[in-house]
């Protein structure tokens, strides 16, 4: 038992004892007041009296320094709490979740997104996308894109699609490293997937057409749409996307997302000496415009009906 648990289980200990004292004195006094042995009694009590009030004295001085130990042992473990705290989130800080599927990877990209959406310094306001996974608009779905869905369930692929929409709306600082197909490279594809890819540049046109500050770069050593990998980084996370986005990993922390955006920018985008040059389209004046970006889906549109047609004759 420590001395402040006694303190605390003892605390009537002084009050009684000079209860008791007083009462003594005055059965004393009351006895020996005509008595000769008066003055003896007398030495006595003030004897007790004095040992009652210098106990009690070093109880209240024992009882204030012990009080202020506890003040500054707390002071102590409130600072120490706090450091911890500190070096936690500095050193111990990043954690990592995994996406299972792919309702879990749209969950955890809108929770992403949002997060970046919601942050108050603009600085930290920003979604940074490499590639496109297997994420994109699919037939069933190709109508809703950009809503957040009616007054019913909403799909966790909706949910991904309100996210992106509620940030193009409020003109987050969103920008897309990718490869976009080539005519050669698109007519190989098959016809289900030429559709969901001309949806997906349509919801990427939309997105450019409403948000300024949304960019879209083209460039041959970002992954492809739709391939096995894929990333989005925003100030807070790095959430790296496999398997045609059927499973994912995040890794949040404060200072990270910062530090590989830079790194995987200039690895991606290359220096002055790179022979291909990305093309950025977007709202600045040095980037190729939403019309044109909207000419290269119409171009490849032209060749879904024309493969259509074929397909027709080679059927008739």
């Amino acid at each position: 038992m420590t001395n402040l648990d006694h303190r605390a289980r003892f605390a009537w200990l002084p009050t009684f004892s000079a209860v008791v004292a007083i009462a003594v004195g005055l059965a004393g006094f009351s006895a020996y007041r005509s008595n000769t042995r008066f003055a003896t009694f007398s030495i006595w009590y003030s004897s007790v009296m004095a040992a009652v009030i210098i106990s009690g004295a070093r109880y209240f001085q024992c009882q204030r320094v012990l009080g202020q130990v506890s003040r500054r042992a707390q002071r102590r473990l409130l600072r120490r709490r706090e450091q911890t705290g500190k070096l936690l989130r500095k050193t111990i800080r990043p954690r990592i979740d995994f996406c299972g599927n792919i309702d879990e990877v749209c969950k955890k990209s809108r929770e992403l997104i949002s997060d970046a959406h919601s942050q108050r310094t603009d600085e930290y306001r920003y979604v940074t996308f490499y590639g496109a996974a297997h994420l994109s608009v699919p037939d069933s779905e190709s109508e809703e894109y950009g809503t957040v869905g009616g007054s019913g369930e909403v799909s966790p692929y909706q949910q991904y699609l309100g996210a992106l929409e509620a940030a193009t709306g409020d003109k987050v600082r969103m920008k897309r490293y990718i490869k976009l197909f080539s005519d050669k490279e698109f007519e190989k594809r098959s016809a289900g997937v030429q559709r969901e890819y001309v949806n997906w540049l349509k919801g990427q046109h939309n997105m450019l057409a409403r948000n300024p500050n949304y960019v879209l770069v083209d460039v041959v050593r970002a992954p492809k749409w739709g391939s096995g990998i894929a990333r989005i980084i925003t100030h807070r996370a790095i959430m790296e996307i496999t398997g045609n986005g059927e499973g994912a990993v995040v890794i949040t922390d404060n200072h990270l997302g910062e530090t590989i955006r830079r790194a995987a920018r200039d690895s991606v985008v290359g220096d002055r000496e790179t022979k291909n040059k990305p093309v950025y389209y977007g709202k600045q004046t040095s980037y190729k415009t939403t019309d044109e970006f909207k000419k290269y889906y119409s171009d490849l549109e032209k060749l879904i009906s024309l493969r259509t047609v074929r397909d027709e004759k080679m059927r008739g």
